[in-house]
């Protein structure tokens, strides 16, 4: 029996997976990735919050994405980029930029799962960049948000 999926989606509801695979680092997208282009059915879970997954269970290989990490890079002028590995808590994000003095997202913090599956609004600095190689998310952040 593989790993049921119940104990990684918000809901708790989902039976087993084929194969069960966590993705934590970087380093070791591109293996994981091909392990899983053999499957016919392959599926990459973030935090689970927006996931129904059938109690029968899933036919395929499902990656989930375990990577964490944020930081913050200066860009230049009035820029910085929040470098956000996608398996990092959503939560984890709010409450980073918030010491940081950056400001947009805090409406965010309540909301389950990671930032891999995060909303994005055009009135906020979201990921419009998204690294599928290493799970890392990039984006440009006004410093005139400090």
């Amino acid at each position: 029996m593989g790993e049921l999926l119940a104990d990684h989606t918000i809901l708790r509801l989902g039976g087993p997976a084929d194969r069960f695979l966590t993705h934590t680092d970087p380093a070791s997208w591109p293996d994981l990735a091909h392990t899983a282009a053999g499957d016919a059915a392959s599926f990459v879970l973030d935090g689970g919050s927006n996931t129904l997954a059938a109690d029968t269970g899933y036919p395929g290989t499902v990656i989930r994405m375990d990577t964490r990490g944020v930081a913050v890079r200066p860009l230049g002028g009035d820029l910085v980029e929040v470098i956000v590995r996608a398996g990092e808590p959503l939560g984890s994000l709010v409450a980073f930029t918030v010491a940081e003095g950056l400001s947009g997202i805090e409406y965010l913090g309540g909301i389950p799962g990671t930032t891999g599956a995060a909303p994005a609004s055009p009135r906020t600095p979201s990921a419009r960049s998204r690294d599928h190689r290493t799970g890392s998310s990039g984006s440009p952040w006004p410093t005139s948000r400090l």
